[in-house]
């Protein structure tokens, strides 16, 4: 790469520039040139300035940079004068040796640049010069008078052999970038402490600038750094200056709070040797997951006006890889703010949060969903193994056209088809990441006319069990089932789940608990909790069972009459069921009242006698109501049977989703 040099020249007090042919960058910038007209180095000059530099002098030789500016190389060096802000506050009252000297190096750093910056001709108000720190400051000239970070320049265009002094009239003062703000902030140790553990600055000797050679070792003029962070290829690059984010930075008094509610999601089985030590360092990643925000991203949701706050906030983490990124918008940004103090950074702004303002589920007790095409053919044989396929059937898989007004209600735009007349499909759904949490388990089943509107001849409607296998708290590899039904049915006395052919179906499953051999009924709430934790990859999780849902599904044919006929006697067996708990209850109201007359010290034997016929007239009514619901659940058992012919021949299943809750949305 070539860059034309400039060359200065002094005459008759006045500052004359010119430009010479192209050389190469290193004899440019880093090469003496002998037809600049100075012969001292910058130091010197700055050194020789006892009037107006000797306090920016002293501060030199305190950080070395006394001797890089005696270098062969070319530097531009805006020295404040004697008396500027920084100059009277140091030293800092109570720091300590360590404190100082990264002040006076942040400081020296923010006013010295590569290269050759000259106060001439007309630089544009977006001149942003790159400080050896890094920090980008403005250098402009406006309407002829130049400013450095909006402090004017005193003299400017002091020529030195290895480059150009300017002399401002104040100082400019640092500003830190994001990572060396939270560094800097006490209240935020817990925080910087878990970013920083895998934090890594070494040299890169290849990318530095190699100097002379001294005593047969090579010297370097100028040290890149490679820097490393695992967080800085998911969260964003914190360490830069031509990145720009938000980020919400948790105090040690809110980290201690989030992780303590956090890890009560974390609970791994308790024989799981590593369980302690995986849940805290999964319950601090995700902690830390959605906290960085990316100006560049987000500002496209505010027209590009600069003006405009945020109303979306789009989480940078690991954006835009991740498939769904998480959003917080409207009201949820309005509380991420309150409370906060704000620091304007060079790289964006920190926000300190001593309390969290959002519902920190958002981050990472998520919805899961199992798609039903991506279902894999074919059992092990091990009844123990982890599975994640279907048996006792043939699959396909229909994909909907993104142009079909269907394709929204579709998920990914595809269904798992699992078709066959002869035996009953058995599907297994792997359930990855589960919490030790609360969810609400959800199937949606599709009617076949939906995917194939000429499959109208035989609209039927699907019947299946549904059970639920996961992890044991006590135990490692051992299991647990949890045997689910239809929320909203009324078929209370059994397990068997119907789906309705008239309609996309997403049927809510609901624990249930068993009765007797046959028989069923809800347990009062309508999610599963899962005591242990699966999140993680299965080896970090050394064999800890995986959950499924496991639905088997009855095939059969299907009669128009027949089952409106099942549907009447489904009803009339309700009906039944709610008469025969409405005696039983009289029943024990008539026995509790005679009982309590006997207790009576004056009653009479007309009283006694007629609670006796009462009694007596309430067991009838309730062997009448047994007779009745004994009646009745013959018949609907014998039609259940009959049923298994009117059943749909293939299950349509589109997604499984477990949708979290807590207690304050259960």
């Amino acid at each position: 790469m070539k860059r034309k040099n400039i060359i200065f020249t002094l005459a008759c007090g006045i500052v004359a520039l010119a430009f010479t042919a192209c050389t190469d960058v290193w004899e440019e910038h880093y090469q003496p040139n002998p037809e600049l007209n100075a012969d001292e180095t910058l130091w010197e000059l700055i050194d020789g300035d006892k009037e107006q530099l000797s306090e920016f002098a002293a501060f030199l030789k305190a950080t070395g940079y006394d001797t890089l500016l005696t270098k062969s190389r070319y530097y531009t060096v805006w020295a404040p004068v004697n008396g500027a802000e920084f100059f009277k506050n140091h030293p800092i009252e109570g720091a300590t040796k360590a404190q100082l000297d990264e002040y006076r190096k942040e400081l020296v750093e923010n006013h010295i640049a590569d290269y050759s910056h000259v106060a001439g001709g007309k630089l544009s108000e977006d001149n942003m010069v790159k400080m050896l720190n890094g920090k980008y400051i403005r250098f402009e000239n406006t309407s002829g008078k130049f400013s450095f970070k909006g402090i004017p320049l005193k003299e400017s265009n002091v020529p030195a052999k290895n480059g150009v002094l300017h002399k401002i009239d104040g100082y400019a003062n640092f500003t830190a970038n994001i990572w060396e703000q939270l560094a800097k902030e006490e209240s935020l140790d817990s925080l910087y402490s878990f970013l920083v553990k895998d934090y890594k600055r070494e040299p890169n000797w290849g990318a530095s600038v190699q100097g002379p050679v001294v005593d047969g070792q090579i010297t370097y003029l100028d040290t890149a750094w490679s820097v490393t962070c695992p967080w800085f290829n998911s969260l964003g690059q914190l360490n830069r200056e031509d990145s720009s984010y938000t980020m919400f930075a948790l105090t040690n008094r809110a980290w201690d709070e989030m992780y303590e509610m956090t890890k009560k999601y974390f609970v791994y089985a308790d024989d799981f040797e590593e369980g302690d030590s995986v849940q805290e360092a999964v319950v601090k990643e995700l902690m830390c997951s959605n906290l960085v925000f990316s100006d560049k991203v987000n500002r496209q949701y505010a027209n590009n006006d600069p003006k405009v706050p945020f109303d979306t906030l789009i989480s940078n983490y690991n954006f835009p890889y991740t498939y769904e990124p998480l959003v917080f918008g409207g009201d949820e940004v309005k509380a991420l703010y309150e409370g906060v103090t704000s620091l304007a950074l060079s790289n964006g702004t920190l926000n300190i949060v001593d309390q969290v303002n959002y519902d920190p589920l958002k981050c990472w007790h998520d919805t899961i969903r199992v798609e039903g095409e991506n279902l894999k053919g074919g059992y092990t044989g091990d009844e123990n193994a982890i599975l994640n396929e279907y048996a006792n059937c043939d699959k396909s898989v229909v994909y909907v056209d993104k142009d079909s007004a269907l394709y929204e209600s579709v998920s990914k735009g595809a269904v798992g088809v699992f078709k066959n007349d002869a035996n009953n499909p058995r599907l297994d759904f792997k359930i990855n990441n589960v919490l030790s949490a609360c969810y609400r388990v959800k199937v949606v089943v599709f009617p076949p006319d939906v995917l194939n509107p000429y499959d109208t001849l035989y609209i039927k409607p699907n019947l299946f069990y549904a059970t639920l296998t996961h992890g044991s708290r006590e135990l490692k590899g051992a299991t647990q089932d949890i045997v689910l039904g239809r929320k909203d049915s009324c078929l209370i006395y059994s397990r068997s789940i119907y789906s309705d052919p008239t309609r996309i179906d997403t049927i809510e499953l609901v624990p249930l608990m068993m009765v007797d051999e046959t028989t069923y009924q809800p347990t009062g709430v309508d999610y599963v909790e899962i005591p242990v934790c699966e999140y993680q990859e299965e080896s970090k999780l050394n064999g800890t069972f995986q959950t499924k849902l496991n639905i088997t599904s009855y095939l059969g044919q299907y009669d128009l009459k027949f089952m409106d006929n099942y549907k009447k006697d489904k009803s009339k067996y309700v009906d039944a069921v709610r008469a025969y708990n409405a005696a039983d209850a009289a029943y024990l109201v008539a026995d509790e009242a005679l009982k309590a007359l006997a207790e009576l010290e004056t009653v009479t034997e007309e009283e006694i006698g007629a609670a006796e016929e009462a009694l007596a007239e309430a067991l009838v009514a309730l062997d009448k109501a047994k007779e009745a619901l004994d009646k009745a659940k013959q018949k609907v058992t014998e039609m259940d049977k009959e049923y298994l012919k009117y059943l749909d021949t293939t299950l349509r299943i589109d997604q499984i989703i477990l949708v979290p809750i807590t207690p304050d949305n259960n």
